[in-house]
């Protein structure tokens, strides 16, 4: 025998409100964490604040945003929190320019969400597309000259590790922005907010 669940007047209603109360709560809880990393940001261009420390907690901040944007509403959140965790995967602190590009990623999640709505895709997708590219061109086993970032954007999608970090460093050597994702599912998840110019898996 099968149960029907019957929704009493204004159900509904009720659970919008409920879900609505929810998206609230990841609002404030994100216009508050980034604030932090704001305070931080500034205690680092005033040098009175530990680098290492804060770039700990600006990952620790990243990664807490990219697991809980998608579920309040907020997918465009993730989307730049894993970049961000990929602009600072290979630091060890952050100088003045590394400093300026972690606000712009900062300013344009609490813009975001200050707003209270996740953009259009097609905003997002440029939004994303203008964030700074993962810092550096590192050195390549190949000799490329007068390698310049372009506006090409890959996708790979690989496990972290050795393999990883050696590809990546080989592609941004020709001067592509590189984003890293940890699976071929997580890739085509992205991939649909992100539209990349290349899809590697």
């Amino acid at each position: 025998m099968s149960t029907e669940v019957l929704e009493g007047p204004g159900g509904g209603d009720d659970n919008r409100d409920y879900e609505a109360s929810l998206q609230q709560e990841f609002v404030d809880m994100a216009t508050d964490r980034l604030a932090v990393l704001d305070d931080l940001l500034e205690q680092l261009r005033a040098r009175s604040s530990d680098s290492a420390r804060a770039l700990r907690e600006i990952r620790q901040t990243a990664h807490n945003l990219k697991g809980m944007g998608g579920s309040f509403g907020f997918p465009v959140i993730t989307t730049i929190a894993h970049r961000l965790e990929n602009y600072l995967a290979d630091l060890s602190n952050l100088d003045g320019q590394n400093q300026r590009e972690t606000q712009v990623y900062v300013d344009t999640m609490a813009a975001i969400v200050s707003s209270g709505y996740n953009p259009a895709d097609s905003d997002a997708q440029t939004t994303v597309r203008g964030l700074p590219p993962k810092p550096g061109l590192p050195k390549s086993d190949f000799d490329v000259d007068g390698v310049e970032v372009s506006d090409v954007e890959v996708m790979l999608a690989i496990p972290s590790g050795t393999a990883a970090h050696y590809v990546t460093q080989q592609l941004q050597a020709c001067g592509y922005r590189v984003i890293t994702v940890k699976s071929s599912f997580e890739a085509l998840e992205q991939a649909v907010r992100t539209r990349p110019d290349l899809l590697i898996v």
